[in-house]
């Protein structure tokens, strides 16, 4: 019976081994791009093993490497593929806050696309930190995309068809102008025709907006025509016929919208896998203030109110769980930078006791996402980040934070919507903290 113990312990091994090895794969040289990681958060791909070079279709791949996860207590380390178009499986593992290694197996189901490592919160939501990899092999072709983007060029052929055909019974061409333009590098859209069931686009309007697009900056998006409300609560009058997926190149756009409520109309590319957006352009009817769309809005800002509010700052108590200190922040107009802060022990200076020793700030948009979180300043930045928080702070006319202090700062761009900001406690202590939101320049801190 002793001897038969080894032997049962080789076989185990073995069989893991299996397990881990798909039958006919091995190790294939491999590319990772487009790195994307919260501050102190990190994924490193160490060996990919497959059983094909491609990538493609039917393909069994093992991945293996390290992850280090400071801007979370806990999250779900995945593999899947993004920018397919359809619904695709993805294999996860909860993961805590540390670093350790990893190895995940992932059969690809479907064609095109890019397949991808990321982090997501635990309870769900979008990612909040991934990184992409290819096969070297097979021309970049199969499920990734290549490390360097091939330049765009315009098809030559026609665009599909979208499944339900826009109709534009009962329009007539308008006249419209545009701004608030805002694209990234290498991306552009251009609006060449409006036809509307009225010049005034208010409620109750039916638009259709024709243009073109270039895409440069992404392998691909979504491309929509989209509301941005006056006044929260409303109704979205998005649909199939309002938005499409595109790819890296240029093309053209024809949207179909029905406007249920008064606000701001814009075509503007988000991110396929979800996401805020990253460029776009708004349009309205020529003599319009800002982007409004319509003459009869229920909220018109007086002449007179010019002024910006500039800061929220809200003290109380923090404890554990139902204790977070949560606040509401909405941008309207267009996009904002503002810098977060959730601010304990650099109260000390202000002779205030029992403070929050380490405060941690998330801000979620009004889908339940989670857009940013951070912990302490003085670990999770570098020396020059923290100098550029000290000229923001400075800039915006905030306190200074203490040099070593655990306080947790976030400097963010905003589009309009509706933003939660929480302020809750790291280490399951309870104390006073400090939340402050301050409208800041469109200062980028250094890498």
């Amino acid at each position: 019976m002793k001897r038969s113990l080894p032997f049962l312990i080789g076989l185990f091994v073995l069989a893991s081994l299996l397990r881990a090895q798909p039958a006919g794969a091995t190790s294939i040289p491999f590319t990772t791009f487009q790195p994307q990681f919260a501050t102190g958060d990190s994924i490193t791909i160490t060996e990919v093993l497959a059983t094909s070079p491609s990538l493609g279709v039917g393909t069994t791949f093992v991945v293996r490497g390290t992850y280090t996860l400071q801007s979370q207590p806990t999250a779900s380390l995945y593999v899947t593929i993004a920018n397919t178009g359809v619904s695709v499986p993805a294999v996860s593992k909860s993961i805590t806050a540390g670093t350790a290694a990893f190895e995940m197996q992932y059969t690809v189901q479907v064609a095109g696309g890019s397949i991808y490592i990321a982090f997501t919160p635990t309870g769900g939501g979008a990612s909040f930190g991934r990184i992409y990899f290819a096969g070297t092999q097979g021309g970049g072709t199969g499920t990734s995309t290549p490390t360097t983007p091939t330049t765009p060029t315009t098809p030559t052929t026609t665009p599909p068809v979208t499944a339900t055909p826009i109709s534009t019974a009962g329009l007539a061409s308008i006249p419209f102008t545009t701004s608030k333009a805002q694209f990234a590098a290498g991306d552009a859209i251009t609006i060449t025709e409006v036809l509307a069931s009225s010049p005034n686009l208010a409620p109750g309007d039916t638009v259709v907006v024709r243009g073109t697009y270039t895409l440069g900056s992404q392998t691909s998006a979504l491309l929509a025509i989209y509301l941005t409300a006056n006044a929260p609560g409303g109704v979205d009058g998005s649909s199939a016929v309002s938005r499409k997926t595109v790819s890296a190149g240029s093309g053209t756009f024809e949207f179909l919208y029905e406007i249920k409520q008064p606000g701001s109309l814009h075509v503007t590319f988000y991110p396929a896998a979800g996401g805020s957006s990253f460029g776009g352009i708004y349009f309205a009817p020529p003599g319009s203030t800002g982007t409004s769309t319509s003459t009869s809005a229920a909220l018109v800002s007086p002449a007179t109110n010019t002024g910006l509010l500039g800061n929220l700052s809200i003290r109380s108590l923090v404890s554990p769980g139902a204790g977070t200190l949560i606040a509401g922040v909405s941008v309207t107009d267009r996009e904002r930078y503002v810098l977060i802060r959730a601010v304990g022990p650099s109260l000390s200076q202000f002779g205030v006791t029992g403070v929050l020793a380490k405060p941690t700030l998330a801000v979620y948009n009004a889908a339940g996402e989670l857009v940013a979180s951070a912990g302490s300043w003085r670990t999770n930045f570098s020396a020059a980040q923290r100098a550029g928080v000290e000229l923001l702070s400075a800039s915006v006319g905030a306190f200074a934070l203490a040099a070593g202090s655990d306080d947790a700062v976030l400097h963010l761009r905003l589009v309009p919507g509706g933003y939660t900001v929480q302020v809750a406690s790291t280490d399951g202590q309870s104390g006073v903290a400090l939340m402050e939101v301050y409208a800041s320049s469109t200062f980028v801190l250094p890498p």
